[in-house]
C-alpha cells in the first residue's frame, strides 16, 4: 500500500469516526530510540523511506482534520538508564508509566482540555 487515502478501509473507517461526531486526537508513541534521541518520527531507524514516511503521516493528519501530537516533548530529558523503562523493546511497567505521564501531560496541554478544565462543575 502506497498511501493510506487509497485504502478503503481505512477511508471507511475514518469516515465512520467522523460521522459519530466524534473529536479525533492523532498522538504518536514514540520508540525508544526516539525517546533516546529526542526525535520525533525516526524513520530512518524504522527502516522508512523519510518522504514516505512523512506522507503517511500527512495523509493520516489531513483525513483526520488534526495534527499529530508528538509525545517527545513530555519526556522527561536525560532518563538515566532509558533501558530499563524497557523489555524486549517494549515498554515495562515502569515505561507504561513513563508513556502514561507524558499521554496526561501532552493531553493537559491541548487548548480544548484547558478550557473544559476552566469551567466549572455541575
Amino acid at each position: 500500500m502506497d498511501t493510506y487515502s487509497n485504502a478503503s478501509a481505512f477511508t471507511r473507517s475514518v469516515k465512520a469516526l467522523l460521522a459519530t461526531g466524534a473529536k479525533p486526537i492523532l498522538i504518536h508513541f514514540p520508540s525508544i530510540q526516539e525517546i533516546g534521541q529526542r526525535k520525533e518520527f525516526d524513520w530512518e531507524s524504522a527502516r522508512i523511506n523519510l518522504d514516505r514516511g512523512k506522507k503517511f503521516v500527512k495523509e493520516i493528519e489531513e483525513a483526520l482534520g488534526v495534527k499529530t501530537i508528538g509525545l517527545i516533548p513530555y519526556f522527561p530529558k536525560n532518563i538515566e538508564n532509558l533501558l530499563s523503562y524497557f523489555a524486549d523493546g517494549h515498554p515495562n511497567a515502569r515505561g507504561n508509566e513513563l508513556y502514561a505521564d507524558a499521554l496526561v501531560r501532552a493531553l493537559l496541554d491541548l487548548p480544548s482540555i484547558k478550557e473544559r478544565l476552566r469551567q466549572p462543575r455541575n
